[in-house]
């Protein structure tokens, strides 16, 4: 299977599932990434602006991307990636925290959460942990 770390179009629930299985099979560590950019995207209402606007921050993202990282879109404004290998959860937060430093170094507003793979649940159930944590974060902004 060809891993490549350009910015996929198909659908979240089959990627985990076949992340999930690849993880399995090669005993690595994995993790999930989710950065919300809907917020950015609503502060450009001109159709124009807002693809500019969803083509830069998706540029900044795959910079960051590594070469066996997997991506797709979770919803309108939020991208969700999986990311492969993982040496554990420092290494995941390092990564999530540099992403979230440059995005918002360049003036976009984006809220990111993570969450490592566990042996129970695997992919699908650090998926919701990281969503519900996005979510969490998205409230506390809106403060």
């Amino acid at each position: 299977m060809q891993r490549t770390t350009a910015i996929a179009t198909g659908g979240w629930a089959q990627l985990l599932e076949g992340e999930e299985a690849f993880v399995k099979r090669r005993g690595t560590g994995a993790g999930v990434l989710l950065i919300n950019y809907a917020r950015e995207l609503l502060r450009h209402l001109q159709d124009d602006d807002r693809m500019l606007t969803e083509s830069a921050v998706l540029g900044i993202i795959e910079r960051h991307l590594e070469w066996a990282d997997r991506t797709a879109m979770v919803g309108p404004g939020r991208l969700g990636v999986v990311m492969v290998p993982v040496d554990g959860p420092l290494s995941l937060s390092r990564r999530a925290r540099s992403l979230h430093r440059d995005l918002r170094a360049v003036g976009i507003e984006v809220d990111v959460a993570y969450s490592i793979r566990r042996r129970t649940g695997g992919l699908a159930a650090a998926a919701a942990r990281a969503d519900a944590a996005l979510d969490s974060s998205i409230a506390r902004s809106r403060r």
